[in-house]
């Protein structure tokens, strides 16, 4: 079986500070998702030669080098939270009694088992020295936060009875999650950190709705919640302000010192401004599968829906920060790219395929 975790639609107990709302459909459409035969997506020459098969370990495609950087293993139930590291890409895969946390060397090498856990881990997070992870435990309040060296060794729980937690992230000093605590019918979501070196958890954040995704960036957190809110709070604490309430459910959240960047389950590709202002939709309508990844130019996110596009089936797909056509970067695989991570050069790329899982490398991104 396959731990995904699903997320409960729950209600917000209340929100501390408003700013800006909108409704789905509030905002400005800067992104070009109309008006061609390719429905507004720019797809690349596949006999495209900027790729010298001189140069590539894997295969040129499309003006890319695509290399296999893990092949599908027969004992894989479907792999999921994919991050980059320094050095080295990680991510979750479960092999039917327990999930365990992979690693393969960005540059290419053999695939080592970082961490196994029967706990229900969920979430992934690295720094230049460690991959964090939350898990949920086998009780209400038997969730902890766990980490372990990035280049391998064993694994040491930093904070523990933690309730219920569904999102992780990390700058670095802290690390940072979402947290649903229930009593009967009654649910809030907070989110809570502790020092990367353990400690006690402080909370940030509560009486909120179940938080989907959350981002640390430039000092603030951001998050989203399972009933369609938007909210930032600095990582140092005090109160958090709302940012957005566009009553569909974020998918994947991301940020720069500027702007949030996250898709909705209505498809859409927003961003809107820490400091407040009206939502912008990027793109509509994507069917993007959870993740999104964010460079100083560029919004990514993987795409399911576009059947009617050749080589766009579960390619990805790119946004200027600032909004304007959209161009893919397609999958000569045909499989579904079920997650995603960047670095200055490449992307990285978790392929599922049935009850499998492999990690693929694309350069240039």
């Amino acid at each position: 079986m396959n731990r995904h975790l699903s997320f409960p639609l729950l209600l917000a107990a209340g929100v501390l500070a408003v700013g800006c709302s909108s409704s789905r459909n509030g905002g400005s459409s800067s992104g070009n998702v109309s008006g061609s035969d390719s429905g507004g997506i720019d797809i690349p020459d596949a006999s495209a030669t900027s790729c010298s098969p001189a140069t590539c370990a894997g295969t040129c495609q499309y003006g890319r080098c695509f290399v296999t950087l893990h092949a599908a293993q027969d004992n894989s139930y479907g792999g999921s939270d994919l991050v980059i590291g320094p050095t080295a890409v990680y991510w979750l895969e479960d092999d039917g009694s327990k999930s365990n946390i992979l690693r393969v060397p960005a540059a290419g090498g053999a695939a080592t088992t970082l961490a196994s856990s029967d706990d229900y881990p969920i979430g992934l997070a690295t720094d230049t020295a460690h991959v964090y992870w939350a898990s949920q435990g086998q009780s209400a309040d038997g969730g902890y936060i766990a980490r372990a060296p990035a280049s391998g060794g064993s694994p040491t729980t930093i904070a523990s009875g933690v309730p219920y937690p569904t999102a992780l992230a990390t700058d670095g000093a802290n690390v940072y999650w979402t947290a649903s605590a229930c009593a009967g019918a009654s649910c809030s979501g907070s989110v809570l950190s502790v020092p990367v070196g353990g400690g006690t958890p402080a909370t940030l954040a509560s009486h909120l709705g179940a938080g989907t995704w959350i981002f640390a960036a430039g000092g603030q957190l951001v998050w989203t919640t399972s009933d369609g809110r938007v909210l930032t709070v600095p990582t140092s604490g005090g109160t958090p302000t709302q940012l957005l309430y566009e009553q569909t459910v974020g998918v994947s959240i991301v940020a720069d010192k500027q702007a949030a960047y996250w898709t909705n389950s209505a498809g859409d590709v927003m961003r809107l401004p820490l400091d407040g202002g009206k939502p912008t939709v990027l793109a509509l309508e994507q069917s993007p599968v959870p993740g999104v990844a964010l460079d100083e130019t560029s919004v990514y996110w993987i795409n399911s829906a576009y059947a009617s596009v050749p080589g766009a089936i579960g390619g990805v797909l790119e946004v200027p920060v600032d909004g304007g056509p959209l161009t893919t970067i397609p999958n000569p695989d045909g499989g579904q790219y079920e997650g995603l991570a960047i670095d200055e050069t490449s992307l990285y790329l978790l392929l599922g395929a049935g009850q499998s899982t492999s990690i693929v490398k694309v350069t240039p991104k």
